[in-house]
């Protein structure tokens, strides 16, 4: 009762490998609590420093077509302000049990860059989406981190746009070559800051209307 109803009436699912997971609505209060809840007791039984939130931070496209949940129907502003709000909400739970955690999200969007400490940019690769400039433009607000996909170029292509290079997976210690141009990169990538392709974040333009 608490996931995501399509326009036809069943159930939101995720594509590809994530067709069996249900997409859950963060207009409900029990998932938002279940959510709080559940990083809290993480944070107190294992005392991480850190949460991965998946999918989290980037702003849904799929609305809830669900009239039992009470909320507006469809895709509108109401499915930005839950999801903040159930950001807002994990880190109200474990910011209580440890101030210093970390909390990261998923994707490009502005509206959760007051509740999450980082993103992770899973499409830095691909020249269709946008994440050079967001990064180079929000660098100083939020940490970035990439995906392990042809990971040579990823590590060069992080360095390049400023983001912080990370994600990668601990096969990689099996090839010294790679583990050699990481340590070397890091290395460049704290004495040569200033030389990356920062940027500066500018008001909005002024329109007439």
């Amino acid at each position: 009762p608490y996931a995501k109803m399509d326009p036809d009436g069943s159930i939101h699912r995720g594509s590809g490998e994530d067709d069996y997971c249900a997409d859950m609505e963060y207009g409900t209060a029990f998932w938002r609590n279940y959510m709080a809840n559940t990083c809290a007791d993480i944070v107190e039984m294992y005392g991480v420093k850190g949460i991965y939130l998946d999918e989290m931070g980037k702003a849904t496209e799929y609305g809830d077509y669900d009239p039992s949940h009470g909320n507006p129907i469809g895709i509108n502003e109401s499915c930005v302000a839950f999801e903040h709000l159930g950001m807002e909400e994990i880190g109200t739970a474990v910011h209580a049990i440890d101030p210093d955690v970390m909390l990261w999200g998923e994707g490009c969007a502005e509206f959760s860059m007051d509740v999450l400490h980082g993103k992770i940019m899973s499409y830095t690769l691909y020249k269709r989406f946008t994440n050079p400039p967001f990064s180079a433009v929000y660098h100083d607000y939020w940490s970035f981190t990439g995906r392990n996909t042809a990971i040579e170029m990823e590590i060069g292509w992080l360095f390049i746009i400023g983001a912080q290079i990370g994600r990668l997976w601990p096969g990689i210690n099996d090839n010294q070559v790679i583990i050699d141009y990481l340590s070397v990169i890091t290395e460049l990538r704290s004495i040569a800051s200033k030389y990356l392709i920062f940027g500066k974040m500018m008001r909005p333009p002024l329109i007439d209307t």
